[in-house]
């Protein structure tokens, strides 16, 4: 519209770090800082789609605000050896106007004038959600086993998260016509209760060889909550195993190749 007028509303987004040096190989980290998420073109813009699986409209919302996020952690670290790492950390988050996912049906009933579609629309929550947990991170070299593991490296990092946010009365009365006991809390958006990521990895200069095996799954998260009655949408736990391999041929060629997905689990 040529005629609207735009307006800026500056915020300060701002970040503190601190790191301790208790000696050679030993951290302490902590980190304060705020964050924006800003909604998509496709999500604000009022055009319409047809989501033929759910047999609603998706439509965009032109009133949508950007989520505002504060992340405060604290992170320990030891470096046994070169290339090698034990670490934990601590973190918490507070989420303002989360971005999320609604599936709903507004009716006119009897005076409808044209079809009448569910629509499925990104909305900002007006709670305040947060999350909390811990995260561990180890890198090894399984050397010490014997000498012809010393290329070997073998790493994992762990999520564990738990998150809160109110539901509003129009979810909560939603969720209650199913189950009269649901309760008042959810999960996040698309915040997963937990997360693995493995990979044991050969690495051998001489060679040219670099070969790595990946184990990857994350926890079921919420997608999409539904104001029809219908229980919301989740994701199901699905666990991904990769492999990757480089051979080096020459100074200047490599040759490169991955097998994805071996597990292929029935989902």
């Amino acid at each position: 519209n040529p005629n609207s007028i735009h307006r800026v509303n500056y915020k300060p987004y701002y970040s503190v770090n601190a790191t301790y040096t208790l000696n050679d190989n030993m951290n302490f980290r902590a980190a304060f800082n705020t964050t924006l998420a800003r909604p998509e073109l496709r999500e604000i813009t009022n055009v319409f789609e047809f989501d033929a699986f759910q047999m609603g409209l998706v439509v965009g919302n032109p009133n949508l605000v950007n989520q505002n996020t504060k992340n405060a952690d604290f992170r320990w670290e030891w470096f046994p050896s070169q290339g090698e790492v034990i670490a934990i950390s601590a973190f918490g988050k507070e989420i303002r106007n989360q971005l999320v996912k609604v599936f709903s049906l507004k009716t006119e009933g009897l005076a409808a004038v044209f079809p009448e579609f569910p629509t499925i629309q990104f909305q900002n929550d007006p709670n305040l959600g947060r999350v909390w947990g811990i995260e561990l991170e180890l890198v090894k070299n399984l050397g010490f086993i014997a000498e012809p593991f010393e290329h070997f490296y073998i790493g994992s990092n762990l999520l564990l998260a738990q998150s809160e946010i109110k539901k509003t009365q129009e979810r909560y009365d939603a969720n209650k016509s199913l189950d009269r006991y649901t309760p008042k809390n959810s999960p996040l958006f698309e915040q997963a209760p937990y997360s693995i990521n493995s990979w044991l990895n050969f690495d051998n200069d001489k060679t040219g060889t670099d070969l790595n095996l990946t184990f990857n799954m994350v926890g079921e998260r919420l997608v999409q909550i539904n104001l029809t009655g219908e229980p919301d949408l989740y994701t199901r736990p699905v666990p991904f195993l990769d492999f990757v391999f480089t051979q080096r041929l020459n100074k200047h060629i490599n040759i490169r190749g991955y097998w994805k997905n071996l597990l292929n689990p029935a989902i």
